[in-house]
């Protein structure tokens, strides 16, 4: 996790030339550590369990399809997580990203995710005895 959380710290002070390496390679790090704490399996892999194909396209309409058993694959296993069975466009799975809910979609057809905040106000504390003399 630190060569993840360092490359991410990288990614914030290079330029869009460089910065793309620093996320992929950090997310690979993040993706072992993942995969080395919540399986008993193989937990390395040496592919990243994705392919692009209609690369002619625009790069929203580029399809991305699981292949293989790599990183994506062994990732989402270990956090138990479900995987696309099939080709999606760059454009849908850009337009999931949260951080992304300013940014101008890559595909019309996917408007961006609603951007969601935590509240930060305080909990109120409420004893049992204050709720139930209201339901009263």
């Amino acid at each position: 996790m630190q060569q993840f959380e360092e490359q991410m710290s990288a990614a914030k002070v290079v330029t869009e030339a460089t910065r793309p390496l620093n996320l992929y390679y950090g997310l690979v790090q993040a993706g072992l550590a993942i995969t080395a704490a919540h399986t008993t399996d193989q937990w390395s892999f040496n592919s990243h369990g994705l392919k692009l194909y209609d690369t002619d396209r625009s790069i929203g309409q580029i399809l991305v399809k699981p292949e293989g058993s790599g990183a994506f694959q062994k990732v989402a296993a270990a956090i138990n997580s479900q995987v696309i069975a099939g080709p999606v466009t760059v454009g849908a799975v850009w337009a999931t990203i949260p951080d992304f809910c300013n940014v101008t979609p890559l595909d019309p057809a996917y408007p961006p995710t609603l951007a969601m905040f935590a509240d930060t106000r305080p909990v109120q504390n409420v004893s049992r005895n204050s709720l139930a003399e209201n339901q009263l």
